[in-house]
């Protein structure tokens, strides 16, 4: 059974209070974008589109591949795989010292 916090009696209630009769009401004033016509892709097999994904990807630029003047710390940092392992240790975690 899936979590429904609302009974149908709130869901009327609470319509009621903000002036519409049903959910949909509440997204008639957002323009439909496609028209109610959706026209899907040509069909391609798996490695064409993903050259087709790697030719769009390869158009943005990498923060690796410019200089970065954030600051504030918000720039390259080496993480050795271990530090993260070590810091979920739970010794690592509490001054508490078990003996």
């Amino acid at each position: 059974m899936r979590y429904l916090p609302l009974s149908e009696q709130d869901k009327k209630e609470m319509l009621t209070d903000i002036g519409v009769s049903k959910t949909e009401d509440l997204f008639k004033d957002i323009p439909c974008q496609n028209n109610g016509t959706v026209k899907p892709f040509a069909a391609k097999d798996e490695i064409a589109l993903s050259r087709e994904f790697k030719e769009i990807a390869d158009k943005n630029t990498a923060s690796e591949d410019v200089p970065c003047f954030l600051g504030a710390g918000a720039y390259r940092h080496y993480f050795p795989a271990a530090a993260e392992y070590l810091l979920s240790r739970g010794e690592f975690l509490t001054s508490y010292t078990p003996y």
